[in-house]
C-alpha cells in the first residue's frame, strides 16, 4: 500500500480506535473486574458473569427488553409497510405533493431527538390534571375531572413506553418500504391482473417476494436499534413506575451511575452486546444463503 494511501486513512483508524474500539475493550475488561466508579483498584474475576443469569433484576429487564423489542418492531415494520404501501397509492393515483407533504411530516418524527421524544410523551400521559390527555378526557370526554394512571401504572407504562417507541421508528421503516415498493416493475402487477389475481393475491404473491430483502434489514435494523433505546425512556419513565420499563440499556446506566457498579454494569453492556451481534449474525448469514441460490 502507497504512503499516500495510509496517511489518508489514519484519520479514520485513529478515530475508530480511540471512540469505538478503545471503549470496547474497556467495557470488555471491567466486566471481568470488582471494580466500582469512584473506587481506586480493582481485582479480575468472574463473579458478575456467574450471578448475571441467576439475578432477578436482570431477568426481569431481559423479560421488558424482549417485550418491548418484539412489539416495536412488529409496529414499526408493520405500520411503516402499510403506509408505504398508501403513499405508493396515493402517488398512483395522483396525489403525488399530498402524499410529499406528509411523508415530510411523518419524518420530523424521526429526526427529533430521544430526550425530546421521552419529555414530550411525558407532558402528553402525565397522570396529572395537566397532562394532555387527561386534560382532553376531563373537558371532551368524561366532563368531569379524570385522572387515568397512564405512567404510574405497570402496565400502562410499558404500553406507552413501546407505542412511543414505534412512532419514533415508523418514518424510517416507511421511508425503506417506500423506497422498496418504488423498485418493483408495474409489469409484474399487470401481467398478474391480465391473469385474473386480485389485489390480495397481488400482494403476497409479487409485492412481499420482491420487498422481502429490504424488510428483513428493516427488522433487523429496527432490532438492533430498539434493543439500545436509552435516551427517551430514561427522559419518559426513568424505567419506572418500579423498575416496570427498565430495559437492559437502562439497567447499564442504573447499574454504573446510580449503584456506582461500574464492573456489573459493564457485564450487562457485554450481555447486550453479544445479543446486537448475534442479530446481525443472523441477518448475514440469511442474505449469504439468498445470494448463493440467486
Amino acid at each position: 500500500m502507497k504512503r499516500s494511501n495510509v496517511l489518508f486513512i489514519l484519520p479514520v483508524v485513529l478515530a475508530l480506535f480511540l471512540f469505538f474500539f478503545f471503549p470496547l475493550e474497556e467495557i470488555i475488561r471491567y466486566s471481568f473486574t470488582n471494580a466500582r466508579l469512584f473506587e481506586k483498584g480493582y481485582s479480575y474475576t468472574l463473579i458478575n458473569y456467574k450471578m448475571i443469569f441467576t439475578d432477578p433484576d436482570f431477568l426481569h429487564s431481559l423479560k421488558i427488553t424482549v417485550i418491548f423489542v418484539i412489539f416495536s418492531v412488529i409496529g414499526q415494520v408493520g405500520l411503516g409497510l402499510l403506509l408505504g404501501l398508501l403513499f405508493y397509492r396515493m402517488e398512483n393515483i395522483g396525489l403525488r405533493y399530498f402524499s410529499l407533504v406528509t411523508r415530510t411530516v411523518i419524518v420530523s418524527a424521526w429526526v427529533l431527538p430521544g430526550v425530546a421524544i421521552g419529555i414530550m410523551w411525558k407532558l402528553m400521559f402525565s397522570d396529572f390534571q395537566f397532562g394532555i390527555v387527561n386534560y382532553f378526557l376531563s373537558h371532551f370526554v368524561f366532563h368531569k375531572p379524570t385522572m387515568i394512571s397512564f405512567l404510574s401504572n405497570a402496565r400502562n407504562a410499558l404500553i406507552i413506553v413501546t407505542v412511543s417507541n414505534i412512532w419514533r421508528g415508523l418514518a424510517f421503516s416507511m421511508l425503506l418500504q417506500y423506497a422498496a415498493l418504488k423498485q418493483v416493475p408495474k409489469e409484474l402487477y399487470e401481467v398478474a391482473s391480465l391473469d385474473g389475481a386480485n389485489k390480495l393475491q397481488r400482494f403476497f404473491f409479487i409485492t412481499l417476494p420482491c420487498i422481502s430483502q429490504q424488510l428483513l434489514i428493516n427488522i433487523t435494523i429496527a432490532t438492533i436499534s430498539t434493543f439500545n433505546v436509552f435516551d427517551a425512556i430514561l427522559s419518559l419513565t426513568r424505567g419506572g413506575p418500579g423498575k416496570s420499563t427498565e430495559v437492559l440499556s437502562l439497567m447499564v446506566y442504573r447499574s454504573v451511575f446510580s449503584n456506582t457498579d461500574l464492573s456489573y454494569g459493564s457485564a450487562v453492556g457485554v450481555i447486550l452486546l453479544i445479543i446486537n451481534l448475534l442479530i446481525s449474525l443472523m441477518y448475514l448469514r440469511i442474505i449469504f444463503r439468498k445470494e448463493v441460490r440467486a
